[in-house]
């Protein structure tokens, strides 16, 4: 069932409960427990629960931090129910306090500590059957304490399922993504109405692919752990192609446990009385490494250098907790993605355009620095420029053009700068720089524009926008974090068509217009054109930086010291058409990438960067 509709069942389920609940209060025909000429002491029940509700939350907030919001969604949800409990039916307990019980033995699954999740009041709610919660002479205080705390537990348990044990600004101040608000109180008692807990506290997970598949690759890494995990390979140690090495049997069996080298086939039976061949580092094995490599962002080539080692030395259980946090950050992204929608990897810097779930368009990015990074967030797309103006950023202009310009009066004219005052051009040698007031900068569009030919627009409070770029030569390199939070797009005019083909106007032919007269081809375009797009959305989510989902496959890549980066997304309507035929099909594996880091020196290529890279600040 989708999730709206869920939510939609929701609302209707506790109208129901609401009527059901006035209905034995107004009529005095039944108890708090719906049981016909009961001797039910309710007035005692509702005063030990308001008292119970007056007191300090079951865990203080020094041991949980969201324990305030959990107790005062608590105390919302008993306000609901009329002073009577809720996992009492009949004074008995009900049988969705054993759902509940394995739904959390199972929390280890998602990543989650069963042990966070108090179940004793489960044990004082079952241990009374039989009992009966209104019999005379009853021992009432212990009863519907454990009422309240199961519920405290339930709520606090659903609270992480949805939204993740830890706000996400706390852990990254870049993080400006929305949370999804599911009204767990509600929840809690529809599933109680309809006898449907398992199936709501399954509605509260994840619903994304790449989550289910993490959930997958979590299992089959616990059980390597539980096997003795991999073995370290031994320091300065070098396969030689075609040679026998016993220490290929290690690098072997490490490549197979973690899925970059298919399961061995059975090898024919060695001669009686004969010893052992050492295996080889065949083509096989050197192919499963360069998978390996790629996955960690390193060099893709097969060489089992020292930073190739590191990352195979990483503790099978230290996976495992990368695995368990990559699960906690999809937690923190929204329900769906959307039909159609662009995901920028940041920590693979690729983008990948996907269309109903077929993968449409791939490329390489260019992504923030490390002083610099590509926030989080999510809005809607509204326009696309083709030779488009840039406007420097105040910071830039603050910090890095005025000092340039102070420094080499040829600096404007050099890169093709304009001097702007409210909205009129200046001319440069008429302004004091020592005190040039409100003045804003802006290139004009040509051959060295930094944002090259074209941009696509989202409106933000950080200026952050995706575009073309004449720096072309910093797509082959494998650590591409060198924009100041913009990111740069290996394909741009393919993305253009892409993002606009549902607009009658736009055509291949006038792409190749747009393309001769812009940067690519160092030609300059003094028409700057925005186009406005009907429908779509754009935004930033984190992905998960283990394994991955389609075919079990996974990218682990190893942040850069401080902050980890962040993939971002472009999200559109469903009303968009589907890509044409020249799109790839869905079997295309997706990548994910962890934002936590894992301790190894970065990996950027020795080559300097060139001098129009390092003058490019968008």
């Amino acid at each position: 069932m989708p999730r709206s509709s869920f939510r939609l069942m929701l609302a209707a389920g506790v109208v129901l409960a609401a009527a059901c609940a006035r209905s034995p209060r107004q009529e005095g025909s039944e108890g708090a427990s719906g049981q016909k000429g009961s001797p039910a002491p309710v007035d005692r029940v509702s005063q030990i629960l308001s008292a119970r509700l007056s007191a300090p939350p079951p865990v203080p907030a020094a041991r949980d931090a969201k324990a305030p919001e959990t107790w005062s969604a608590v105390r919302r949800l008993y306000e609901t129910t009329g002073g009577h409990p809720l996992w009492l039916r009949d004074g008995r307990p009900r049988p969705e306090i054993a759902v509940l019980r394995d739904s959390i033995r199972r929390a280890s699954e998602d990543g989650l500590n069963p042990s966070d999740y108090d179940l004793r009041a489960a044990d004082t709610l079952q241990s009374s059957s039989g009992r009966g919660l209104f019999k005379k002479g009853g021992d009432l205080e212990p009863l519907v304490d454990a009422d309240v705390r199961l519920s405290y537990t339930f709520l606090k348990f659903a609270s992480h399922l949805e939204r993740g044990r830890v706000p996400p600004g706390q852990v990254d101040a870049h993080w400006f993504g929305t949370l999804r608000d599911e009204d767990l109180v509600q929840a809690l008692k529809v599933a109680l109405e309809s006898g449907r807990l398992r199936e709501s506290l399954e509605k509260l997970e994840s619903q994304h692919a790449q989550y289910a598949a993490l959930k997958k690759v979590l299992a089959r890494y616990r059980e390597v752990a539980a096997a003795g995990g991999w073995s370290p390979l031994p320091a300065g140690w070098t396969p030689r192609a075609g040679r026998p090495d016993p220490e290929v049997a290690v690098l072997r069996a490490h490549l197979t446990a973690t899925g970059d080298l298919p399961q061995p086939t059975a090898a024919p039976a060695a001669p009686a009385g004969a010893p052992a061949a050492a295996p080889v580092f065949d083509a096989a094995t050197r192919d499963a490494l360069k998978h390996f490599e790629r996955r960690h962002g390193l060099v893709p080539d097969g060489r089992l250098d020292r930073e190739v080692r590191a990352a195979l030395n990483v503790p099978v259980e230290e996976r495992i907790r990368q695995i368990e946090l990559n699960l906690e950050r999809w937690r923190w992204l929204p329900d769906t993605l959307g039909d159609r929608y662009v995901l920028v990897n940041i920590p693979t810097f690729h983008l990948t355009a996907v269309d109903h779930g077929r993968v449409a368009l791939q490329m390489r990015v260019v992504a923030g620095k490390e002083d610099s990074p590509t926030p989080i967030f999510s809005n809607e797309m509204t326009t696309v420029v083709f030779s488009p103006y840039w406007n420097v950023p105040p910071d830039i202009a603050r910090n890095e053009t005025i000092p340039a310009v102070m420094r080499d009066p040829g600096y404007l004219a050099r890169n093709n700068l304009e001097v702007v005052r409210a909205g009129r051009v200046l001319d440069p040698w008429g302004v004091d720089w020592s005190r040039p007031g409100k003045i804003q900068f802006r290139q004009r569009p040509g051959a060295h524009n930094a944002l090259g030919g074209v941009k696509f627009m989202f409106p933000n409070q950080f200026d952050v926008y995706l575009h073309d770029t004449p720096a072309d030569a910093l797509f082959a390199r494998v650590e591409r974090d060198y924009s100041h939070g913009c990111v740069r797009i290996e394909k741009p005019f393919e993305m253009a068509q892409w993002v606009l083909q549902d607009r009658p106007e736009w055509t291949p032919e006038t792409s190749s217009t747009r393309r001769s007269g812009s940067t690519k081809t160092g030609r300059s375009s003094s028409a700057t054109t925005s186009t406005a797009m009907t429908r779509g959305r754009s935004g930033s989510f984190p992905r998960a930086r283990s394994p991955a989902p389609s075919r079990s496959r996974r990218s682990i890549r190893a942040g850069r010291q401080g902050r980890p980066r962040s993939p971002f997304v472009l999200r559109s309507e469903p009303s968009w058409r589907p890509p044409g035929p020249s799109s790839t099909s869905s079997s295309v594996p997706w990548r994910t990438s962890a934002r936590f880091r894992v301790p190894r020196k970065s990996r950027r290529s020795p080559k300097r960067r060139s001098r129009s890279a390092r003058r490019r600040p968008s």
